[in-house]
């Protein structure tokens, strides 16, 4: 086998983050009185993923994204009265409750487990991304787990790798690979650190930099079809 390791981002990758924010959402939303609708949707997620890249550029502290994108979020539904921090913290509860795998995901670690060293490495709070691993049984799989929260630094950073290969015990990094769904967090992390990446392209997207994933896939299933793992 050429790697030894395998670093798995958390959301869209190996749990569906959409059915979560989809459940978050729409419980937040009930509990001050508005049903949930598409469009509601389309707009927090606007919002929030400008609040991310910010903090992945290193514009916004991540101390500062609940508040500031949920502020955001209840100016643009007209909803200034009710207060961000309580709407977002309710949110967050929220986000861990309802999480599904994405296709594959489940099959793929029970089958890797043992043959390879498996590692998350995710941009999250820890309030959310420590619950979902607990409730979904997957901590277990893992010989490290690293959450940007808990380390004050996130992907793509190279900080974080560091943190993430002194856990590691400093492999060789030929023998590392990382599979994500995003091309700046995971993909431009991963190939500035000099490790292989694999971009988990479920979506089907335009590849958006000016940088070459070792790896492309659509379906996690392909990591073994293609002879990746």
């Amino acid at each position: 086998m050429k790697y030894e390791w395998l670093l798995f981002d958390l959301d869209d990758t190996l749990l569906n983050f959409s059915v979560s924010e989809h459940f978050a959402l729409t419980q937040a939303l009930a509990k001050v009185g508005i049903d949930f609708q598409a469009t509601h949707l389309e707009i927090y997620e606007r919002i929030n993923r400008k609040c991310w890249d910010d903090f992945e550029a290193g514009i916004l502290p991540q101390s500062a994204i609940n508040h500031t994108r949920f502020s955001r979020f209840l100016i643009a539904m007209n909803l200034q009265k009710e207060n961000p921090t309580e709407f977002g913290n309710y949110y967050l509860e929220q986000l861990s409750e309802k999480a599904v795998y994405m296709k594959g995901a489940d099959t793929l670690l029970e089958e890797q487990y043992g043959k390879y060293k498996l590692g998350i490495v995710t941009n999250g709070l820890k309030q959310v991304q420590r619950p979902k691993l607990r409730k979904n049984n997957l901590a277990h799989y893992f010989n490290i787990i690293v959450v940007s929260d808990e380390i004050g630094v996130s992907k793509p950073n190279t900080s974080f790798f560091d943190h993430a290969f002194r856990e590691m015990n400093f492999p060789d990094k030929e023998k590392v690979l990382i599979i994500g769904d995003s091309l700046n967090s995971d993909i431009r992390g991963g190939h500035n650190y000099g490790i292989d990446t694999c971009w988990y392209n479920f979506k089907k997207k335009q590849n958006t930099i000016n940088l070459k994933p070792t790896f492309e896939i659509d379906d996690l299933n392909q990591l073994k079809s293609l002879n990746i793992i």
